[in-house]
């Protein structure tokens, strides 16, 4: 045989019912693109021959269309089945045949006129062994396709968060206890973690970690600073010095990276304590927990405590109300109180 003769003859083919669910033509254009993908990847891996290039045909413009974009668009039915024609095969390997031509329809479309061996359906459509740039092309329209039904719907969402205020986090109003109000900030951020594990389909962490107590500690003590020092924060951040009412006038003090407000130590940064007010709720329950902590001890052991890890300005007023409010609660036995070596009950 000449080199340069060209023939075209059938290797294999296949053909499905349609389902008797009811399925739109586009579904069953792409289904029968995937059994297409399908059969050649099979004709490849069991043949002898060397196959260079091959081609992939459909009479179905929206079906071509689709596999030009990107599946991620679509919904998971068209998703998954792109997917997979694009694991096999490359959007230019695909090309459009009118449906007059198209030799897959002998298949599906009853028995044809003269059914031969001279039939189309055993040696391909007539322009097959013609040159490849005289082969039926697409016309391609500047407007796009009408939409199908099968994009994916992305819904915006826009979401107005104070991130000066941290309103995401619970209100120090509705809690009476320091660790719980601590414990309920971290279940807010387990909850937007979790979220976003599930988006991008990871493990979901469901337990409440330490980091996320002292990132909510963190938080809750931002949201503090900004409430009582608001002034003073904007004052520092445009790199003046705080006026002489302003209780950091006389005080060295630094913002870091986070925008949390804290004591400038000229020794480490791990001494660096967070500036706190005593008349914010916040802060009055955390100097009650400490209280309660130390068995509402006396104030010289509740304030050094408290000052290994905060500056609390009005610290001392703070904790004679704290003082003098327990005593007046009922059940609280005091320190001096407790048997030795052993806890109050």
């Amino acid at each position: 045989m000449n080199n340069n003769t060209k023939t075209a003859r059938l290797v294999t083919g296949k053909a499905k019912v349609a389902p008797l669910k009811p399925i739109s033509i586009p579904r069953l254009e792409l289904q029968a693109a995937v059994l297409g993908s399908r059969l050649a990847e099979s004709v490849k891996r069991e043949s002898d021959y060397k196959i260079t290039k091959s081609y992939y045909w459909s009479d179905s413009k929206t079906v071509l269309a689709w596999i030009r974009s990107d599946p991620r668009t679509f919904k998971s039915f068209v998703a998954h089945r792109l997917a997979e024609i694009e694991s096999t095969t490359t959007p230019a390997d695909w090309r459009w045949v009118p449906s007059a031509d198209n030799v897959a329809d002998d298949a599906t479309k009853g028995i044809p006129v003269n059914f031969s061996s001279t039939h189309r359906w055993f040696t391909g459509p007539s322009f097959i062994l013609d040159d490849p740039a005289t082969w039926p092309c697409e016309k391609r329209t500047a407007a796009p396709l009408p939409p199908s039904g099968e994009e994916r719907i992305i819904k915006q969402v826009h979401v107005c968060v104070d991130h000066v205020n941290n309103d995401y986090l619970p209100k120090v109003e509705r809690f009476s206890k320091y660790k719980r109000l601590v414990r309920a900030a971290a279940t807010v951020l387990l909850s937007a973690e979790a979220f976003k594990a599930k988006l991008l389909k990871r493990k979901v962490n469901t337990e409440i970690s330490p980091d996320h107590i002292r990132l909510a500690e963190l938080l809750l003590i931002k949201r503090s600073q900004n409430i009582s020092f608001a002034d003073d924060i904007k004052t520092i951040e445009a790199g003046q010095r705080p006026p002489k009412r302003s209780p950091f006038h006389k005080l060295a003090v630094k913002l870091d990276r986070s925008g949390i407000l804290y004591l400038d130590s000229r020794v480490k940064e791990e001494y660096n304590l967070p500036v706190l007010h005593a008349k914010e709720e916040f802060t009055r329950l955390l100097v009650h927990h400490t209280h309660a902590v130390f068995n509402h001890g006396n104030h010289q052991t509740v304030m050094n405590e408290l000052r290994q890890r905060y500056h609390i300005i009005g610290l001392r007023s703070i904790l004679r109300y704290i003082s003098s409010d327990s005593r007046k609660q009922p059940g609280i036995k005091r320190f001096g109180a407790c048997a030795r070596g052993g806890d109050c009950k």
